[in-house]
């Protein structure tokens, strides 16, 4: 099975993560690599997770500041081994979608309001989608 290689953001990354490697019924096998923001405090388990909830597949988590995430994936367009992109800031991926570095998607999660009062939660065209609110 293929898997394809451009960044986008979550609404829940396990289950994104599960569905990009068994979409097409069959026996996953492979890595899935992700470029986050997040610490491995916070990405270490979801790793574990993923890679026991899928025999066979490699999760490799690249833990990168935003900005050098967004400039890792710019440098390495030609090539690019990202399969994900997981970070909380909105402005790098309005930077990345304007670079057409990335590519659409529709998660499976229902009951997600599209605001939060005025502000949107995910992009219009389908490109990133929020992963978490808090306030």
């Amino acid at each position: 099975m293929s898997i394809t290689r451009r960044p986008l953001m979550l609404s829940s990354i396990a289950a994104a993560l599960v569905l990009a490697v068994g979409a097409a019924g069959a026996q996953p096998a492979g890595k899935v690599t992700v470029v986050t923001s997040f610490s491995k405090d916070v990405t270490d388990p979801i790793k574990r997770a993923f890679e026991r909830a899928t025999p066979g597949v490699t999760l490799e988590v690249q833990n990168r500041n935003t900005n050098a995430g967004v400039k890792f994936i710019e440098e390495t367009r030609a090539n690019n081994q990202v399969d994900l992109f997981w970070a909380s800031a909105p402005d790098a991926f309005e930077v990345l979608k304007g670079k057409k570095l990335l590519q659409t998607y529709k998660p499976n999660a229902t009951g997600i309001p599209e605001k939060v009062g005025s502000y949107p939660i995910n992009d219009r065209e389908g490109f990133y989608f929020g992963f978490a609110a808090s306030g």
